[in-house]
């Protein structure tokens, strides 16, 4: 489960100088601390920012942003 331990993804990226990370589907591409980390290691996260994670992975969150933006959306 490697692939899974932001350790050693960020390690692998530094040996190899990678100036970005694209964390593909599923877990890591959702893990806002990933992204987190990825910026605090100077690495390009290929993704959305903590913050918009943060503010969109919370369904409440996200349709109090939509209803005050004045976007429609289905309940």
């Amino acid at each position: 489960d490697s692939y899974l331990r932001i350790d050693r993804i960020i390690s692998a990226a530094e040996m190899t100088d990678a100036e970005a990370i694209h964390p593909g589907y599923g877990f890591l591409a959702e893990n806002s601390h990933f992204a987190e980390v990825c910026r605090d290691c100077e690495i390009e996260f290929i993704g959305p920012s903590p913050e918009a994670m943060d503010l969109l992975g919370d369904k409440i969150n996200c349709k109090r942003l939509a209803r005050k933006a004045g976007t429609p959306f289905d309940t």
